[in-house]
């Protein structure tokens, strides 16, 4: 099996439309791509839930973390990210609670409930306690379809019609496919520190915060639209827009004092998203693969799916006791992604990001960020309409790949 090359992160988003021959294959060419669900749209609104989900990601360690400050009340100190940064990570985890199944009906078909963790980390070069204060963001969220332009059906239609679920015309369909959801969330997000905001008195005037031991805690209720459009060239667009109030909840689920009319109490969240079909890498890279059912070997490509995600948010209320030259009310990532399609859950990014900084207690600090480094995923997405057949460039010389001819002669030694 040919080996493959890990080129160059800046390269990889580089891609290109690509046509060729297809040949009938057995249903053992489907491992090469992981395993598939059925074609019905229930599965494809699975699908696209999945594919709108946060971007999760650890920069490369030592080069792929660059933070440049926009304004700084003060300089940073030892231990807050003097000499610059090794790495970060903020890892978005989903797992499923609820969701219907395949034959289940429309209402638990068109619904889910998931638990979320989201953890962050950022390693500093200062010295040997590197690491900055932790992101701790825990909580559930609610996802449910409301409409779609396919089945038309209400969202809590439970009337049994059996037909629909196993349905798989939509595959074959080339109509644009439309889908609109809701969802909603509760989430806690803190830092764990000790109680106390500022370094100092002094501090305290400047409104300039203690990223080392500062305290930080408020908690989300948010609730968002999102709609989605997948068309007949198997791209994806999703826009999302929504309402968030971070505030008190009861016992230790606290905002604290020292945030209110500086952190903001209520945000207008959402992104915006395009995922393209699966592509032909631009140089190319194929490999082989031994279909053990028809006993032949296959020339497959290696195509790759894009993703390109902003997310924003603008900060609403009064900012009064924020003191800074200007309230910096809209904040913004930008995530370019390409993940191979037959990798299970690892991609690569392109990330960047302008705004009130992203961790915790250091939102009083401004800073335009660049960073590079590997995307994974819990739950992947496959494109609905995908058929690993697509991507048979046609059999090989020879009956086995050279991965397999290699396997043959370590078992005969």
């Amino acid at each position: 099996m040919k080996k493959k090359s890990l080129l160059p992160v800046l390269f990889i988003f580089g891609f290109m439309p690509c046509s060729f021959s297809q040949e009938p294959v057995g249903d053992t060419v489907v491992v090469a791509f992981d395993d598939y669900p059925d074609s019905t749209v229930y599965s494809a609104m699975r699908q696209i839930l999945n594919a709108n989900l946060p971007v999760s990601y650890v920069t490369i360690p030592m080069i792929g973390q660059n933070i440049k400050a926009v304004e700084r009340i003060q300089p940073l100190t030892l231990g807050e990210g003097q000499k610059g940064y090794i790495l970060e990570g903020i890892t978005d985890l989903n797992f499923i609670l609820v969701q219907g199944r395949g034959m289940s009906n429309h209402g638990w078909q068109t619904q889910r409930t998931l638990f979320r963790y989201a953890p962050g980390v950022r390693m500093t070069r200062d010295n040997s306690s590197n690491l900055v204060p932790t992101n701790q963001k825990v909580g559930l969220q609610f996802d449910k379809i409301l409409w779609d332009n396919y089945t038309n059906i209400k969202m809590w239609d439970n009337k049994g019609n059996t037909r629909r679920f196993l349905d798989s015309n939509w595959n074959r369909s080339t109509r644009v496919f439309h889908m609109v959801y809701i969802s909603l969330l509760a989430m806690h997000y803190s830092n764990g520190q000790a109680e106390g905001v500022y370094r100092s008195a002094a501090d305290s005037i400047v409104g300039r915060n203690d990223y080392i031991k500062g305290d930080f805690s408020t908690n989300i209720l948010q609730a968002a639209l999102t709609w989605s459009r997948y068309n007949r060239h198997k791209d994806l667009l999703s826009v999302n827009m929504g309402y968030q109030h971070d505030g008190n909840w009861f016992g230790p689920f606290y905002f604290i004092p020292q945030q209110k009319k500086r952190y903001g109490q209520d945000r207008i969240v959402g992104y915006l998203q395009w995922r393209t079909r699966p592509l032909r890498h631009p140089f190319g890279a194929t490999t082989g693969i031994w279909d053990a059912k028809n006993k032949k070997a296959y020339k497959i490509d290696n195509k790759w799916e894009y993703r390109f995600r902003f997310d924003y948010e603008y900060i609403m209320g009064d900012l009064s006791l924020f003191k800074r030259s200007k309230e910096y009310r809209f904040n913004w990532h930008l995530f370019l992604e390409g993940m191979p399609l037959r990798s299970r859950s690892v991609g690569y990014m392109i990330h960047f990001y302008r705004g009130r900084d992203y961790f915790n207690i250091r939102y009083d600090d401004i800073v335009f960020a660049f960073s590079f480094g590997i995307t994974f995923t819990i739950h992947r997405y496959r494109n609905p309409k995908f058929r690993p057949q697509e991507a048979v460039i046609g059999t090989l010389n020879g009956n086995q790949t050279k991965f397999d001819q290699r396997q043959q002669k370590a078992r005969l030694k």
